[in-house]
């Protein structure tokens, strides 16, 4: 049954119904619905894993891999603040270590489960949900992470997104080949040179040769030098 169309008059005309703003969802209210789940599986897994222990079924090897995969996990859980809108760059930090740690966790499960047998094909199903409801994780919370915000123009048309908004776009190779050359020829001219200059120092060349150069830019690009990405074409 559809509902009633309601129609308001005013003075005699007909008042159009305002469109509703559109309400955005934060990312990290999805995030907490990711760690939520993360949580419940995990807590499966281990219920599991202590009646295995219990029985002797585990090696010395197995359990020091899972007290380490488990550390790293509690440490995820509990690193996530339970208020606010914002996904704090240490979190996701976390994230892709917790990928490494689960990353090695597999390779020596493997190992190791090949050495104890097929009597114990139990403890081997288990550690492999483990190590997929990890990786389910951290797949989701990537994709939640590097997610584009919808916007909406004034009668709730989807915008196209902004360029600032678009992760892992094409980097500006004229203006680092610029950077770089400066900084090259800086350090040339000075060779006592172990610390970069001063943002406005920077940005004053840079804007001479026709280029926007925020500080937020410069502070990008010395993290992308410190990390070897810098000549990446895609960040």
């Amino acid at each position: 049954m559809q509902q009633p169309v309601i129609i308001r008059v005013r003075a005699g005309k007909i008042v159009n119904p305002k469109p509703r703003k559109a309400v955005q969802t934060p990312k990290s209210t999805f995030v907490r619905q990711l760690i939520f789940q993360f949580n419940c599986a995990t807590e499966r897994d281990a219920r599991l894993l202590v009646k295995f222990r219990k029985r002797g079924q585990l090696t010395s090897r197995l359990e020091s891999l899972i007290e380490d995969v488990y550390r790293e996990i509690v440490s995820v859980i509990r690193a996530f603040p339970p208020t606010g809108n914002r996904i704090p760059k240490a979190f996701n930090n976390q994230i892709q270590q917790l990928e490494k740690v689960n990353e090695h966790f597999i390779n020596n499960v493997q190992s190791e489960l090949f050495c104890i047998g097929s009597q114990r094909k139990r403890v081997g199903f288990v550690l492999i949900w483990l190590a997929g409801d990890i990786k389910h994780f951290t797949k989701n919370f990537n994709a939640t992470y590097s997610s584009i915000a919808v916007e909406f123009s004034e009668h709730g048309e989807i915008l196209p997104p902004a360029w600032e908004h678009i992760p892992n776009r094409i980097s500006d190779q004229n203006r680092k080949k610029i950077f770089k050359e400066f900084i090259k020829d800086l350090k040339a001219t000075d060779g006592l040179l172990n610390k970069y200059p001063r943002h406005k120092v920077v940005q004053l060349f840079m804007n001479r040769a026709g280029f926007d150069f925020p500080d937020r830019t410069y502070r990008l690009y010395k993290q992308q030098i410190k990390n070897g990405t810098f000549d990446n074409f895609i960040q």
